[in-house]
């Protein structure tokens, strides 16, 4: 559930700060990534290890505690039509979702409400408009928002997974202002720029972003890479022995047999355009970054619109 920019007669404190109606305190959902940044999955179970709330807060930890506040986690995913409400608290637990219940966009976020029927709700910790007044709340009335996150489970082997398996991207740490690629026996190794790699590193498990960045900086480097393997093709006996030396070559070998119900060979390799070859193991994530900065752009619009109003 997404509050989003909802206006309350009372303050609540936000995760966004420039809405928040509390002083300098700040709220949020935390749980833990994998070490590649993405989310725990584990026979097919979604994760999301150690989730709990963070605050400096000393009000609302007290009402917490004092069992006249509960925080929830809310995981929707609107494709499958499901939707589960989870208690959660400052002390860390884990959330364990069948992957069977998500597909395509996921949200997760989570709120606090009250559970007294009466609460007189006031501290010193409101912002400055707010001092003085005491609001009287009713139970199930939203105190703390944090919108928290949206992101893809796709309903192929998992796209993430799949690129973690192929690229590596790094921090340049020199002056250039070039994207650079090593070809490894491993994996793809693409250097951003120190700028540009801490925006992207920002960025990258964001929902409305992440499709966009794959589209820019991994389906250019890939198209690359296929030609200079096609080049290279004429050195081996067949794909098998390609592969070996290429082991990503795997993921794009198991994806085309997937897709086309028959084995690759070198022949086939190259006989298919390489752009072509790059959007099917990607899962033709340009359609979907076309998408999602077209409903961006129209987000904003609309926010503008809503601002104005």
């Amino acid at each position: 559930m997404r509050i989003g920019n909802r206006i309350f007669p009372y303050p609540v404190l936000n995760s966004m700060r420039s809405i928040s109606d509390y002083g300098q305190n700040e709220f949020n959902l935390s749980f833990d990534l994998d070490d590649d940044g993405n989310f725990f999955i584990e026979d097919n179970m979604f994760i999301l290890k150690n989730t709990c709330i963070k605050t400096n807060s000393q009000y609302l930890k007290s009402l917490i505690s004092n069992n006249l506040a509960q925080a929830v986690c809310v995981i929707e995913c609107s494709q499958t039509v499901f939707r589960k409400i989870i208690d959660i608290s400052l002390i860390p637990k884990d959330i364990n979702i069948n992957m069977e219940y998500l597909s395509g966009k996921v949200s997760v976020s989570c709120y606090v409400y009250v559970t007294k029927d009466k609460l007189a709700y006031n501290s010193n910790e409101f912002s400055e408009l707010f001092h003085g007044y005491v609001f009287e709340l009713e139970k199930f009335d939203i105190i703390a928002v944090d919108d928290g996150y949206q992101f893809n489970i796709l309903k192929d082997l998992d796209l993430l997974n799949k690129v973690s398996s192929i690229f590596i991207v790094a921090k340049r740490h020199d002056d250039s202002k070039s994207l650079t690629y090593e070809m490894k026996r491993e994996n793809i190794v693409i250097h951003l720029p120190s700028e540009a790699y801490d925006k992207y590193y920002a960025m990258r498990n964001n929902d409305n972003s992440q499709y966009i960045l794959f589209s820019i900086i991994l389906i250019p480097v890939l198209v690359v890479c296929i030609e200079n393997i096609k080049k290279d093709s004429v050195n081996y006996e067949d794909i098998y022995d390609l592969s070996q030396n290429f082991i990503w070559l795997n993921s794009i070998i198991n994806r085309y047999k997937h897709v086309n119900h028959e084995e690759m060979t070198i022949e086939t390799l190259n006989e298919i355009d390489s752009f072509e070859l790059s959007q099917l193991l990607l899962d033709y994530t340009n359609n979907i970054a076309i998408n999602d900065f077209y409903n961006f752009i129209n987000m904003k619009f609309d926010e503008s619109e809503d601002n104005y109003e």
